[in-house]
């Protein structure tokens, strides 16, 4: 991190997605622990801050019930990725398989990549602005 924060004017850490709609899951754990972690790195620094999506993942999936459906195949990821292009078929393959925010219980759907769309705009926005209407 040292390295790239020599190098520019602001550094934005951001904590892993969710691996899963289950946020209890064994790898759902292991990236809450690893997101504490870029965390208290980030704070370390002043020209760095941190953005949380695990915890913006979690708030949203305690107001679903969702499958534990997770893809491993990587024929089936591979098939998915080539024939699920637009964003209304990713989709209905999502909630068909129970989920809500995922294709495969990895890739984002169109819910939930409008949600990392907000969350990332606002932190540019933020640190562009700093709260004021003039680019800082």
């Amino acid at each position: 991190m040292e390295l790239v924060i020599a190098s520019s004017k602001h550094v934005v850490t951001v904590s892993p997605a969710i691996v899963g709609e289950t946020s209890q899951n064994e790898f759902n754990k292991e990236i809450k622990n690893l997101s504490t972690i870029i965390q208290s790195l980030s704070i370390n620094h002043v020209n760095v801050s941190f953005l949380d999506m695990y915890s913006v993942f979690e708030k949203h999936l305690s107001s679903v019930t969702s499958s534990d459906y997770i893809s491993i195949k990587v024929m089936r990821v591979m098939l998915d990725a080539l024939f699920y292009k637009n964003p209304t078929s990713i989709d209905r393959l999502s909630k068909k398989r129970g989920l809500h925010f995922t294709l495969d219980g990895i890739h984002l759907n169109s819910t939930i990549a409008a949600l990392c769309a907000d969350e990332y705009s606002t932190m540019i926005d933020r640190l562009l602005f700093n709260d004021h209407k003039s680019i800082q």
